[in-house]
C-alpha cells in the first residue's frame, strides 16, 4: 500500500512540475525573443530575464496579466502575459530562472600542424 501511495505521489509531482525544455520551446514560440533576446539577455529598453529569481518573474507576469503595470512596455507585455496559461507560465519561468547558456563549440583548430609549406 505504501509503495502504491509513493508511486501515485511521485506521478502527480512529475505531472505538475515545471518543464525546462518545454519552457525553452514556449519562450521562442510565444515571441519572447523579440524583446528579451534569444538568451533572455534583454534588448533595448527590455529587461534581462535569464537567471532571475522565479518568484520575481512570476510576480511580474501576474502583475502584467492583471493590468497592474503602467509603463510604455506594459502595453505590449500585458497581451503576452494574458495569453499564457498557468502551465505555460510555469514552464517559461522554469526555463528563465534556471537558464543554462550553451557555450559555443571551438570555432578554430589552434593545434599546430607540421604539414604544408610552412609559410604563406
Amino acid at each position: 500500500m505504501k509503495k502504491q501511495l509513493l508511486t501515485v505521489t511521485l506521478f502527480i509531482l512529475s505531472c505538475s512540475a515545471a518543464d525546462y525544455s518545454n519552457g525553452e520551446i514556449l519562450y521562442f514560440q510565444k515571441g519572447c525573443t523579440a524583446c528579451h533576446g534569444t538568451q533572455g539577455q534583454g534588448l533595448h529598453n527590455f529587461p534581462k530575464l535569464a537567471n532571475q529569481k522565479a518568484y520575481k518573474l512570476r510576480n511580474k507576469l501576474l502583475a502584467y496579466r492583471a493590468d497592474a503595470v503602467k509603463t510604455p512596455q506594459a502595453s505590449v507585455m500585458t497581451s503576452y502575459a494574458k495569453n499564457l496559461n498557468e502551465n505555460e507560465m510555469d514552464d517559461i519561468i522554469e526555463y528563465l530562472s534556471n537558464y543554462k547558456k550553451e557555450e559555443p563549440t571551438e570555432r578554430y583548430n589552434d593545434a599546430y600542424e607540421e604539414w604544408g609549406d610552412g609559410g604563406s
